[in-house]
């Protein structure tokens, strides 16, 4: 929530599979571009969303809209925008994209939102949206007969059980409500109920079941009695609505404020997701969500959360692949990332540049700490640095300083934001730009296309690999691109090139000094 006024691979007999996944870490924070606040995790068609508020940052709380992030591997993140902003809800205050979150039933997506004290819920047919208002106004509010008094309906919570029977959770302030939903989900079921048994209840709701028990944790004020900064505590009943059995903490604190959670299970591990205000240095109204593992005692009780910086590990292949070359198009001018001049210097600058098939516009990701990479240049193996001084990006030997580590993140739309993970910065080109040597920089988010950059495969190292036998002329080609071919096999299948596991082009008649012959696959004999 947000407080105003502070209330609140298949075996290979000789060679490895290079293209394979390779196991590593998140990156705590999830993305670097943005705060995100208040996350709400979501697992649909084998995909882990998190519903998100955006923290505008500055001077105090701003929420103007909710974006959603995404990932198949929980390492490389998508953020797809906003996917309903205050503005288009009548009824909301402005600037309060308050907590809230998603669930989907009958292939319908329920998007429970808030203000400062009013809970209403949006409907989409696709969990990206659009989102429509589904009532024209709250659906809780403090004229709701037994619901919170005042501005204490904040942080709405959504549970949906095995027999489909869906329930409400909500309340801030040391005051807490809970009640059930009709099918329409849109309507309150019955009578509003106070949560008993809960202890240091302070706001942000969450329930969730394992082996049939259920869980309801939320943030907590601390032992010295004051809201901030919050605990993550947690309850548990055999019951959806209680009464309620106090566990004690379940997450310490988050930061110098705000502490709001979700768990959900996604592929078999149980994941906690949450914010701090770690990357903003502790500003208490420029969050950002992370996320840990969550485990469970064998007595149904939960580990306390380690929080760490490095995350949680890949569980799927990558959108893009470690230590392939690729050109990096921005968006706005379909141009190339370059070097000046095709410098192979250290302290060379960068520059769009019309695709000219040079090795100064090939790049490649190399992996040098969870989750974020360097960007080495094929043409000079020097890496992008940025600046500290001003918002130049240059090429610089390899050091392990985060000014040369990036974070690739996906925008929803088929490209990429490259963010430094020393300044939180993106590249992009000056000012849009639309010409041949147009100086690229770092700048601070801002949501144009000059900033965005599509990440097109060429010829590189990396090479999917496997052994072929056969000397036979007349098998089928399709069958031996990307086969590891032996000297002898060569001249039999008559390919005019191959390439070596190195990525070099070799002729016919040029050594290789690995022994084997990789048939190009953009080749047909």
């Amino acid at each position: 929530m947000v407080i105003s006024d502070w209330k609140y691979v298949k075996k290979f007999s000789v060679l490895l599979l290079f293209l394979c996944a390779i196991q590593s870490n998140a990156d705590n924070p999830l993305v670097r571009h943005i705060y995100t606040a208040d996350p709400a995790p979501l697992v649909y068609n084998n995909r882990f969303y998190i519903f998100t508020g955006h923290d505008e940052g500055g001077s105090g709380w701003t929420l103007n809209g909710w974006h959603v992030l995404s990932s198949s591997d929980m390492v490389n993140w998508t953020d797809h925008g906003e996917v309903l902003a205050v503005k288009d809800v009548t009824w909301l205050n402005t600037k309060q994209a308050w907590a809230a979150q998603c669930v989907e039933r009958n292939g319908k997506f329920y998007f429970y939102i808030c203000d400062s004290g009013e809970i209403g819920v949006a409907v989409a047919d696709n969990i990206l949206g659009p989102y429509k208002d589904a009532l024209g106004k709250p659906m809780i509010s403090n004229a709701t007969p037994g619901a919170c008094p005042g501005d204490d309906n904040i942080d709405p919570s959504v549970f949906i059980d095995d027999d489909g029977s869906a329930y409400i959770y909500w309340g801030t302030d040391r005051v807490n409500r809970q009640a059930k939903l009709k099918s329409t989900m849109i309507e309150i079921d019955g009578s509003i109920t106070v949560p008993q048994g809960t202890s240091r209840f302070f706001e942000a709701s969450w329930v969730h079941k394992y082996n049939n028990t259920y869980y309801f944790s939320y943030a907590a004020y601390n032992a010295n009695g004051d809201n901030w900064p919050s605990n993550i505590d947690y309850c548990t009943s055999s019951n959806p609505l209680g009464p309620w059995t106090y566990k004690g903490t379940l997450n310490g604190y988050a930061g110098s404020g705000t502490n709001h959670a979700g768990i959900v299970q996604f592929k078999d591990k149980w994941y906690f997701i949450y914010h701090t205000d770690y990357l903003s240095g502790g500003t208490a109204w420029e969050r950002s969500v992370q996320a840990d593992y969550l485990y469970y005692n064998t007595d149904g009780t939960i580990k306390k959360i380690a929080q760490t910086t490095s995350g949680v590990v890949s569980i799927d292949t990558a959108p893009f692949s470690e230590n392939t070359y690729y050109k990096l198009k921005v968006k706005h001018s379909g141009k190339l990332l370059d070097v000046t001049g095709g410098s192979t210097a250290a302290g060379a600058t960068l520059v769009q540049m019309a695709d000219n098939n040079k090795t100064s516009q090939q790049w490649k990701f190399t992996k040098v700490d969870n989750g974020v990479y360097q960007i080495v240049n094929k043409n000079s193996d020097l890496v992008l640095d940025a600046s500290t001084t001003d918002n130049t990006v240059v090429l610089a030997a390899r050091k392990n300083t985060d000014t040369q580590k990036w974070k690739l993140t996906g925008n929803g739309k088929g490209n990429f934001y490259i963010v430094n993970k020393q300044n939180n910065r993106l590249l992009e080109v000056y000012y849009a730009e639309m010409t041949d040597g147009s100086k690229v920089q770092h700048w601070g988010f801002n949501n144009e296309t000059c900033q965005m950059w599509d990440f097109v495969k060429i010829d590189s190292g990396a090479v999917g690999t496997n052994t072929f036998n056969s000397t036979n002329r007349n098998y089928i080609p399709d069958l031996i691109r990307g086969a590891a071919i032996l000297p002898a096999q060569k001249e039999a299948f008559g390919a005019d090139c191959f390439y070596n596991l190195s990525g070099r082009s070799n002729g016919p008649n040029k050594p290789n000094t690995s022994g084997f012959y990789i048939y190009r696959f953009d080749r047909n004999r």
